[in-house]
């Protein structure tokens, strides 16, 4: 156990990061501390870029100042009701100020060399002393930091701990919830590594036996093989013919693909100008979250491309959409930045017939029997690639598209 830590409020970090948010115009800082005592826990990515990382701070030190305990609408796939209320419950059993965020970590923020160092800017922004506890979507990255308090746990193991003790499986609210019980009692919990390693010999043999029935099934329907599923075959083999002659007849009118660091800079601005909407809304809709949440991963993604941060763009722009009540919002398919697809277009591909959301431009090509200029993704088509975006289109064919690059972790595979 170490010795509480206590820190000046106003420190080189801080004025920092004051000076920042006077450059780009953000208003606000923090504000008199208040509300009850609660637990803070970060799940989710962070943003590349200096504006959206720090009103993503401004934006969980409202909340915080608000409620103890967040927890994201992103994250409503692995984090239910249920996990909530317990989550709630332990902040309130917590015998010192305890505060939680739940919501998608950034791999790379404004004034954070690491992860670690999320709760002590949040502590300096918040200005109350207490106990704060940093965690991701999947509990992986958990941090804990006390400030003017002393807990009973050993705080600087408590990673390790927990992630020793709650499988990944059991989801972020778990590992948080072993934390809390930890560092509240002193009392570790018993290692989860045995029944692991059970499960894994259990699956490992299950796997192998679903393997030798696939193969079996395999001999009997190549030994049941008749003209007529030769016939078969080969109809399918002329549709993915018809289908990538469409795609290289579309193909023919492309346009240079964006510059990246252009595409970065576009999306940057775009999701900051997302972040102070959200800020400024008095009860933003889930979906608006989700897109912002959404948009902020693509940015800290490491490897993102210059589409990667298109995406991020058209993100944020849905979520400006969804933030003035728009249920839907689809871009045109041939290439996100013409804005909005609001021409409703047939369009005939891969020997079929679809109706297809596109710009007024876009669709005046298609009446004159010409194919629309097509987005590329380093020297191909964008919908040829094997990414989220080939997918759903921008979110073109793909309403959740945000919750697509939520769940699904990298944008490009």
């Amino acid at each position: 156990m170490r010795p509480p830590r206590h820190r000046h409020p106003v420190g080189p970090r801080l004025l920092a990061l004051l000076v920042l948010m006077l450059l780009l115009g953000a208003a606000g800082g923090p504000g008199t501390p208040g509300g009850p005592a609660g637990v803070l826990a970060v799940v989710g990515p962070a943003s590349a870029s200096a504006a959206p990382g720090d009103t993503r701070a401004e934006y969980f030190t409202g909340l915080l100042r608000k409620d103890p305990v967040y927890v994201s609408p992103a994250l409503t796939r692995v984090v239910s009701a249920a996990d909530e209320a317990r989550l709630r419950r332990a902040v309130a059993d917590m015998p010192y100020p305890t505060f939680v965020v739940v919501a998608p970590k950034f791999s790379d923020e404004p004034d954070l060399q690491s992860f670690s160092d999320l709760p002590a800017l949040l502590h300096d922004r918040l200005g109350r002393d207490g106990l704060y506890v940093v965690a991701d979507e999947s509990g992986i990255y958990l941090e804990a930091e006390a400030f003017g308090v002393r807990t009973r746990g050993d705080i600087d193991r408590i990673s390790s701990v927990v992630l020793d003790a709650v499988p990944t499986r059991d989801g972020p609210i778990a590992r948080v919830l072993v934390a809390l019980d930890t560092l509240r009692t002193g009392t570790p919990p018993a290692s989860s590594k045995t029944d692991e390693d059970a499960a894994d010999a259990v699956r490992f043999w299950s796997i192998v036996a679903v393997v030798g029935l696939l193969t079996a099934a395999v001999v009997v329907g190549v030994a049941a093989m008749t003209p007529g599923a030769r016939r078969r075959r080969e109809e399918r083999r002329r549709v993915r013919v018809s289908a990538r002659e469409a795609r290289e007849a579309a193909a023919a009118a492309v346009v240079p693909e964006p510059d990246r660091a252009d595409a970065r800079r576009d999306a940057q601005d775009a999701v900051a100008g997302l972040a102070r909407a959200i800020a400024e809304a008095a009860s933003p809709p889930a979906r608006a979250l989700r897109s912002y949440d959404a948009a902020s991963h693509v940015l800290g993604a490491e490897k993102a491309t210059a589409v990667d941060y298109l995406g991020a763009r058209v993100l944020a722009d849905a979520g400006r959409a969804q933030l003035h009540g728009a249920t839907t919002w689809r871009p045109c398919l041939f290439d996100p930045r013409h804005g909005e697809g609001s021409s409703p277009t047939r369009w005939r591909r891969g020997g079929q017939d679809a109706t297809i959301p596109a710009c007024a431009s876009c669709a005046a090509l298609i009446a004159e029997g010409t194919a629309p200029a097509v987005l590329q993704d380093r020297g191909r088509p964008y919908w040829d690639r094997d990414t989220v975006w080939a997918r759903t289109g921008f979110g073109a064919i793909e309403d959740d598209v945000a919750d697509v690059v939520l769940a699904g972790g990298r944008t490009v595979r």
